[in-house]
């Protein structure tokens, strides 16, 4: 578990969250922000979804993507998990 700053934002994450990526939108399908009828999955911008995948702070796998396909019923999705022990090097 690692506290990141995405935008202007701080998030917990840890080894079960999940990026969706729509070739668009870069959304943390395992967060919600807010409560009740005002809440949400946060979104992260290009620019920090490039560099954490730049530097390898997240992966993709085939058993990812075909879940994702399976989940989401689109060929142009894919799922994204968190490479926790880079993330508590350059967070922690």
């Amino acid at each position: 578990m690692a506290i990141i700053r995405l935008g202007h934002e701080n998030y917990i994450i840890n080894e079960n969250d999940i990026i969706l990526d729509n070739g668009s939108n870069y959304v943390i399908i395992t967060k919600d922000v807010g409560s009740g009828l005002d809440s949400f999955h946060p979104t992260i911008s290009k620019a920090d979804f490039n560099d954490l995948r730049t530097h390898g702070m997240i992966f993709t796998n085939n058993e990812l993507m075909r879940t994702a396909r399976e989940n989401e019923k689109q060929n142009t999705v894919t799922y994204w998990k968190f490479r926790m022990e880079l993330i508590n090097q350059y967070y922690g």
